[in-house]
Parts: structure tokens; C-alpha cells; sequence
């Protein structure tokens, strides 16, 4: 799942930040040249002092199935020094960490080897099922090669998410917290967020509809300047590499449904409602080496997003 290629890549112009991580664990650093760089943001000795005490840290229990997952009422702190010791273990790249981790942050489980029989046997087109293994097998967006600046970065992080995140916090939280249990997002320090070389940062915001329960969406679009490249003029979209959104002939079906039912139940109520579709909506799970691209930034926490937000401009169809 998500094995590295051509067709999936995003980096981020190299500043002195994204190359400290190399250049604390080097050994090359006496106490005086240490500690001068230390003066420099007291970030950098908070940083090296967690990459000591995480040094010899087992993080691998982060991979396991965790029994209790249902009963998860606020992110744990020890699955926040994990991922962090886990980061740093593999040097900070985070794409590796999501590889090591599988399971549902690589969408394992999506692809049964019988549906394809299946599908073959119904008469499906090729193209689709070929494009159906590629979404389960190997990730999304389908194609996905871009880089971002320095300075794009750091206007997104400085930016910050949309002023109704601080509004409603709670409901951000549990949200967050949701997205957790289900093992969609991975919890970090959010100061990690300058230290991460290839990192992007995604605006979020709280939508509010009526009495309607709050929705955290992202905005990938908004531009704050004239220079700006938010993530949604990143993606291959103009290109043609996904496929078009299709709604086919749901409604016709069931408008020939209902007339059928009337004229055989002529004299009987004719019931009508909305089917649950919670379960046929379950978006796939972005390829692991552009999840960096698309990172959630909470209130005290670095969300990387590893399930592709439905009808995005990088989610396949589905």
C-alpha cells in the first residue's frame, strides 16, 4: 500500500529548520556550538532534548490493534510521544512512519481479492475495475507531483485555520478525537510542524448550518495572497487523471420504483426515505507519500489527515 513512485511526490523547499533534525544527530555538534544554536530559538533545545528521551523509546505498540479503541474519549498523550518517537526513529520522514504503521492509516483492509472476480463476472468496465484496484492497492490521489516554497509554507502556517476553529473548539476536538479512534489521523507536537522537511499545511474550519451539529471541513483553496499555492492548485486535476464524478441514473430508478409500486399497491401508502449511506461513503486513504501535504494543524496538536477528504479535489470519485 502506497509504495513510493513517479506518479505520487510533494516537497517543500530546504530551509535551516528542515535540515536540523540531520545536523542534531550528526555528532558533529560540540556543547559551545550546541549551545549557540540553541540561543537561537528555544525550540531547538526543546526539540533535542525530546529526541534523547525518546531515543530509546518502544513505540511499537502504536502499530497494534488497540482493544479498547471504542472507549477513547480524548487523544492519549502517550500515543503523542509515540508518534513522535516513531518520526524521529525514522528520521523525520513521515511517510515511512504511515508505511510501518499500515492497517487503517494505508487502508489494508480495503481490498478483497474476490471483487474483482465479482465485478468481472457483472460485466463491469475494465477501466473502472483497474481504476477501483489502483484506489484500494495503491492510494489517492491517482497522480500527485508537486512542491511547495518555503515562504508558501510558513504564510500557510502563519495563517493559521479559519477563526470558527477557535469558536468551537469542543466540537474541533472531538472531531480530532474521532478521527483518532478510528486511526485517520496521527497525533504530533504541533511545534514539529517547522521541523518536518516536505510538510504542508491544509486551513480548517468549522461549518455551521442552522440547528445542524458543527462539520470541520478544509478550505484547500483559499489563496492568501496573489502568490499563494494552496494545495488545490497542487493536484493533477486539470490533467484529467481522475475520474469524472457520475451520478448515473439513481433517480430515474427510483422514480420508475415508485410508479411501479403505485400501480401494483394502487390503494396502499407508498413510503419513501433515504437510504443510509454511511457505509458505501468511506473515502480512501491518501497515498502515503502525499499525506504530508495535506496535514490538519489543530489547537495544541499536528494532525496529519490520511484518509482523503470525500469529493475533494484530490479523493477519487467513488
Amino acid at each position: 500500500m502506497g509504495r513510493p513512485d513517479i506518479r505520487h511526490s510533494f516537497s517543500q523547499e530546504a530551509c535551516f529548520e528542515t535540515c536540523l533534525f540531520p545536523l542534531l544527530t550528526s555528532g558533529y555538534l560540540d556543547f559551545t556550538s550546541f549551545a549557540s544554536l540553541g540561543a537561537i530559538n528555544p525550540l531547538l533545545t526543546h526539540m533535542a532534548r525530546m529526541i534523547v528521551g525518546l531515543n530509546d523509546y518502544d513505540f511499537t505498540w502504536l502499530a497494534a490493534d488497540d482493544p479498547n479503541w471504542k472507549s477513547q474519549q480524548q487523544i492519549p498523550t502517550a500515543h503523542v510521544r509515540a508518534a513522535t518517537a516513531a518520526l524521529f526513529h525514522y528520521r523525520m520522514h513521515a511517510p515511512d512512519v504511515v508505511r510501518w504503521l499500515g492497517g487503517t492509516y494505508t487502508g489494508e483492509y480495503r481490498f478483497d481479492q474476490d471483487i474483482v472476480p465479482t465485478l468481472q463476472r457483472l460485466g463491469i468496465d475494465p477501466l473502472l475495475i483497474a481504476h477501483y484496484v489502483r484506489a484500494t492497492t495503491v492510494g489517492c490521489p491517482n497522480h500527485f507531483v508537486a512542491e511547495s516554497s518555503r515562504d508558501n509554507f510558513m504564510l500557510h502556517w502563519r495563517k493559521g485555520n479559519h477563526p470558527t476553529v477557535a469558536t468551537y473548539v469542543t466540537q474541533v476536538m472531538n472531531t480530532m478525537e474521532k478521527e483518532h479512534r478510528n486511526r485517520f489521523n496521527l497525533p504530533l507536537p504541533v511545534y514539529l510542524a517547522r521541523f518536518i522537511p516536505h510538510l504542508f499545511l491544509t486551513p480548517q474550519a468549522m461549518l455551521v448550518k442552522g440547528d445542524d451539529k458543527a462539520r470541520l471541513i478544509f478550505d484547500a483553496s483559499v489563496r492568501w495572497t496573489a502568490e499563494a499555492l494552496p494545495i488545490n492548485r497542487m493536484t493533477s486535476t486539470r490533467f484529467g487523471t481522475e475520474l469524472p464524478c457520475l451520478y448515473g441514473n439513481t433517480m430515474q430508478q427510483v422514480l420508475e420504483r415508485i410508479y411501479d409500486l403505485r400501480i401494483t399497491f394502487p390503494s396502499r401508502d407508498i413510503v419513501v426515505h433515504a437510504n443510509d449511506v454511511k457505509r458505501c461513503v468511506h473515502p480512501p486513504v491518501h497515498f502515503a507519500s502525499w499525506s504530508r501535504s495535506h496535514e490538519k494543524r489543530g489547537l495544541s496538536r499536528l494532525l496529519p489527515s490520511l484518509a482523503a477528504a470525500f469529493a475533494s479535489s484530490n479523493c477519487t470519485p467513488m
